[in-house]
């Protein structure tokens, strides 16, 4: 009964700064907030929308005052559970915060709130992109990348959330607002490198400085049907060996469990990007590598890429209507221990 009166005294206290409007309450809208893509489930007391930084160092501080768990969310795609209030509480949306606060054109640079989606940010420049983009349609939010460190297919060759991080406002547990930026290699961000994957646990990430890369002048994207997990190593050594600069390797050992109709076990999907000279060279490459390990592929050049990547985004939605856990093993498994990586994960 105490803890009702706290949530209860806490709401009142955040409706009356930020306004009713920002403070939602009724069973229907925390259930919208109960769940992420990952499929599982917990119910807040109360989602809290902050418009500015001001308001969610105000959140936390009522929070702090009342003993109330706080969770941030963004858009809700993640597939571990961040953003769900598993120990009860509040969620803190951060999608209002969805500004561009500044950008530099000719350097790459743009600072802005943790609320906007990778397809807003591949709007900002003509000639450079977001190439973090885990769930494949642009709607994850920059707060939600740098909270979980996110990487994506095109990681092999851009790194992770933390590569293209410069720098960050967050909102600390006891409400500060701390600027902390680093323009050095991330080996040597401590601070930074801290805050980065920490889920919210050390604070709320409130904007970002950021570095896009350029976009590639020309993109190749391959699926590639395999017998099982190893095959896909052996190709992996094949292609390192030929000196290929694969930006995506990806493989789904479980494909003909997860595509009614395949007639494959294992399917790869890959991305080799550069320069036309340098594409036209590895794609030449990488051909007769397939052609003489005799795996079926097709390949689709830069108009029809995108179409490969949305049909493995497609697979997750699959699992997820099926209500079966897909398993992701990282890229950065040694390739020797990649087999007993996925075994493993196969009896979790």
């Amino acid at each position: 009964m105490e803890k009702e009166e706290s949530v209860i005294k806490a709401i009142e206290e955040i409706a009356s700064q930020l306004g009713e409007e920002s403070v939602l309450v009724d069973d229907l809208d925390r259930s919208a907030y109960s769940y992420d893509a990952s499929g599982m489930q917990a119910v807040p007391s109360a989602v809290i929308r902050p418009s500015t930084s001001d308001d969610v160092s105000f959140v936390v501080e009522v929070a702090n005052k009342f003993g109330i768990p706080i969770t941030p969310r963004g858009s809700g795609t993640s597939l571990v559970g961040g953003p769900l209030p598993v120990s009860g509480g509040f969620v803190v949306d951060m999608q209002k915060m969805n500004g561009i606060i500044d950008k530099d054109e000719e350097n790459g640079l743009v600072r802005v709130e943790a609320g906007i989606k990778v397809r807003e940010l591949n709007e900002i420049f003509s000639d450079r992109f977001m190439p973090i983009n885990p769930d494949g349609a642009g709607f994850s939010t920059v707060g939600g990348l740098i909270a979980e460190d996110s990487a994506s297919p095109l990681s092999i060759r851009y790194g992770t959330m933390g590569d293209l991080l410069y720098g960050v406002e967050v909102v600390l547990p006891n409400g500060e607002i701390i600027l902390v930026e680093s323009p050095g290699p991330p080996s040597r961000r401590s601070i930074l490198n801290l805050l980065v994957g920490s889920e919210g646990t050390l604070g709320i990430f409130t904007s970002a400085l950021l570095k896009l890369p350029r976009r590639p002048e020309n993109r190749i994207a391959y699926k590639i049907e395999l017998t099982d997990i190893s095959d896909a190593l052996i190709l992996q050594e094949e292609i390192e060996k030929s000196g290929i600069g694969v930006s995506a390797f990806e493989v789904y050992h479980n494909y003909k469990e997860l595509v009614e109709g395949a007639g494959t076990e294992a399917v790869a999907f890959i991305e080799i990007s550069g320069t036309q000279e340098c594409v036209e060279i590895w794609d030449s490459r990488l051909k007769s590598i397939l052609d003489n390990m005799e795996f079926p592929f097709e390949s689709v050049t830069e108009e029809k890429a995108d179409d490969v990547w949305e049909g493995r985004k497609n697979l997750y939605e699959v699992a997820k209507v099926r209500e079966e856990a897909l398993k992701v093993v990282s890229l950065r498994v040694y390739p020797s221990l990649v087999r007993d990586a996925v075994q493993e994960a196969d009896r979790t």
